[in-house]
């Protein structure tokens, strides 16, 4: 950076290096000689790039870790390692993509360019009043860590205050900060840039907040969580930073808060800083040739092959939570977490948890506990299947939301053996069994042919058990028109829509039985119950937590007993068949159930219609493409796999029904 730079952005000189030369002892000669002990112990280090590293780089470095050779040799290595692994960050920074425009626009992110009395540096950001599907977690830290970069090369300040202005920040925001996520920035910023932490200040906070910050303090040192404030008042902030230090949004008096962050984003953008950016892109170590003996300085935070390791959270984090729970769901994105091709960006996800009418995410830790899961056995347990499934070389080359390997870990009671079993055979039955399955270009007169038959309503009010009820029931039709495989293909997309985008503790399912007819119920053969008991049981993330049959006539009670033989013993015994509503009643309250069963919810018509209709939506539609691309390559499944041969019959059909 250029003097002119400097003073524009960071306001001062170099400083705060003589007071920290003077507090260590540290005269020109010996920190001459410490960067170039530095500069020839990166020279022998073989997984270290063979660039030429700038000197004032390795000063730098030095200076935060007080000149000790050591701790700064551990920062080089732990810096130029999480630059490889973590391309999230590191990765295609390039100032003026589409990515990071997207985040001048939506976030305002300033390193103020007035050091306080103490020689510390205020960082502010500041989401803009933007809906949570424009805002980038990710991306937003990506450029972080840009203005980090060029902060680093040119200034050593004696402290970081990094303030939260959480004015526009809603849930949908904060969820998007997962706690791996938290786990990597945390570490980037304490053991590779080695800030020295004096203040972190949170403003204008919403009420879950203190929520937030317990579980971000379980992650700090002591030392750090002590320097955590969240603030009722600009008055209360003020006792620990003025407002000399501060923009005016914040009661400061000089410029606003979007005037410095557009200062630091247009020159991100200029010639010079994006070369200074592109040579630091090269600093970064190539693992493949790390010494076998060579001690690996952030072994105990990373995982399997190379992803970093979840948070050690408490078992007893629920102690520590006063309101709502925020969790790590924000891929579902939803990205992800893990973002990359998880799932297709949708812009009406939204309005799927719209039809959901609750925030999901929040019922995550409550669920965890219901099934006595830390959040650190989930964390651990999808960052194994995470690895283990790009190791299937007849999985697609995709990456699954964070959300559905949440799913499969809880409906399997966090088994790790269960969760790929399941997973597994859900790519498996895709591939084998596409019958089954809507077409990745299905066509919206489809949708209508499919929805004309049937009301498969899913209510969207949770149930206080935090389990979600859904209700099948037959259209007034002739049988002559009753298609079951268009039945089931519809009930498969609302699976897929659901499992992707919805969180509960289990499903409760009612089949309304008021129009079916005998010629309805003789279009249905055993194996093709089979076939779907199989998917539905074996398959799919779910936990069946109750069947209840209502309305059924007489004839009903042989497929009630055809389907119980189909079923786990323990699915089985939880099938209930109702004489009439008021019994369903005693089971399930009124208030979860719609008009058509005498409820206080909507009617099957006006739950139904608003999914039919975003089905016709043209991001629906690519997220049916995407769908079809899951399932297995078959030419490529190792010999030794069970899992086709064990649920699926000769050359990939179902094995035939045992039934008396």
């Amino acid at each position: 950076m250029a003097a002119d730079y400097q003073k524009l952005l960071l306001g001062t000189n170099d400083d705060n290096l003589h007071i920290i030369m003077k507090d260590c002892n540290i005269s020109q000669a010996a920190q001459d000689q410490l960067i170039q002990r530095l500069k020839d112990w990166c020279r022998l280090q073989p997984h270290f790039p063979n660039v030429a590293i700038d000197n004032n780089f390795i000063l730098r470095i030095l200076a935060t870790n007080s000149y000790s050779f050591e701790k700064a040799k551990v920062k080089i290595d732990n810096l130029f390692l999480a630059r490889a692994e973590m391309p999230e960050f590191f990765s295609n920074r390039n100032p003026s993509s589409t990515e990071c425009l997207n985040v001048y626009e939506t976030v305002d992110w300033a390193i103020m360019p007035q050091l306080t009395d103490q020689h510390y540096r205020v960082s502010i950001m500041s989401i803009r009043d933007c809906h949570p599907d424009l805002f980038n977690c990710e991306t937003t830290y990506k450029v972080m860590f840009m203005i980090t970069d060029i902060k680093m090369m040119y200034e050593t300040a004696l402290g970081e205050l990094m303030v939260w202005d959480c004015s526009n920040t809603k849930l949908g925001h904060v969820v998007k900060m997962t706690p791996m996520l938290t786990k990597k920035i945390l570490f980037l910023i304490q053991k590779c840039y080695g800030a020295k932490i004096k203040g972190i200040h949170i403003l204008n906070a919403a009420s879950y907040t203190n929520s937030v910050v317990n579980v971000g303090k379980m992650v700090l040192k002591k030392k750090i969580a002590d320097r955590i404030f969240v603030h009722k008042s600009l008055d209360d902030f003020h006792k620990h930073i003025s407002p000399k230090y501060l923009p005016k949004e914040l009661g400061g008096f000089d410029m606003s808060l979007s005037e410095v962050s557009s200062m630091w984003y247009k020159s991100l953008q200029t010639k010079e800083l994006m070369g200074t950016l592109s040579n630091l892109d090269r600093l970064k170590s190539d693992k493949a040739k790390r010494p076998i003996s060579s001690e690996n300085p952030i072994d105990d935070l990373l995982g399997i092959t190379g992803s970093f390791r979840k948070l050690e959270s408490s078992d007893e984090v629920n102690q520590l939570f006063d309101g709502i729970r925020i969790s790590n769901t924000s891929r579902i994105q939803v990205e992800d977490i893990e973002r990359s091709i998880s799932f297709p960006e949708c812009k009406n996800k939204m309005s799927i948890t719209e039809l959901l009418e609750c925030e999901n995410y929040k019922h995550q830790i409550p669920i965890q506990d219901l099934f006595n899961l830390s959040q650190k056995t989930i964390d651990d347990s999808i960052e194994v299947l995470k690895s283990w499934f790009k190791t299937q070389p007849h999985f697609p080359k995709v990456e699954l939301s964070y959300l559905l390997y949440w799913r499969y870990v809880i409906a399997a009671n966090g088994s790790i053996e269960k969760s790929k079993t399941k997973i597994e055979n859900f790519f498996t039955v895709r591939s084998l069994a596409r019958e089954y399955f809507y077409d990745e270009n299905i066509t919206g007169e489809e949708i209508e042919t499919c929805s004309s038959m049937i009301h498969f309503t899913v209510m969207p009010v949770m149930m206080d058990n935090l389990e979600r009820l859904s209700i099948v029931k037959l259209k007034d039709i002739h049988p002559d028109k009753f298609d079951m495989m268009a039945i089931i293909k519809l009930m498969m997309i609302m699976c897929d829509l659901r499992f992707h985008y919805d969180i509960c503790a289990g499903e409760n399912m009612i089949w309304d039985c008021t129009d079916i007819k005998l010629g309805h119920i003789l279009k249905v053969n055993p194996m093709f119950l089979k076939k779907v008991a199989f998917i539905l049981q074996k398959c799919y993330p779910t936990k069946v937590k109750g069947i209840y049959i209502v309305n059924a006539p007489s004839f009903a009670n042989g497929v009630v007993n055809l389907l119980r033989k189909l079923l786990k013993k323990k699915i089985a015994d939880r099938m209930q068949v109702f004489d009439n509503i008021e019994d369903l009643h005693t089971k399930i309250s009124p208030k979860y159930l719609p008009k058509d069963l005498k409820g206080t919810g909507k009617s099957y018509a006006e739950i139904t219609g608003p999914w039919i209709k975003l089905m016709h939506t043209q991001e629906i539609k690519d997220t049916f493409k995407f769908l079809g691309t899951l399932k297995t390559d078959e030419s490529k499944r190792p010999s030794a796999s069970k899992y086709a041969n064990e649920f699926m019959g000769p050359e990939g059909s179902f094995r035939s029904l045992d039934i008396d």
